[in-house]
């Protein structure tokens, strides 16, 4: 989670753990100046599994209590380079 108003917006090292948590499928939550930050990592708001909300409320808490149900977001990564090229394979 990263809450409004600690001052990290731009912070290279918070930067990294949250694109990491975002790369690892992860549940993010984040509130006020939060959301820039995710902005400003390029993590999409949009995305299966992140929550975002101008100020912290009980919805919002809600909804982050329903992403961390999911110990991961799957619906976030693709396909695997390795899946890619099971389909043109063809077994003699």
């Amino acid at each position: 989670m990263v809450a409004g108003g600690t001052g990290l917006l731009s912070d290279p090292a918070v930067m990294t753990y949250v694109q990491s948590a975002f790369r690892h499928c992860k549940p993010i939550a984040a509130w006020g100046d939060g959301v820039d930050l995710l902005a400003n990592a390029g993590i999409d708001a949009g995305a299966a599994g992140v929550a975002t909300a101008a100020k912290a409320n009980k919805s919002f808490v809600s909804t982050i209590l329903s992403n961390l149900s999911l110990h991961r977001h799957w619906d976030r990564a693709g396909t695997h380079p390795t899946r890619l090229s099971l389909g043109s394979q063809t077994r003699a």
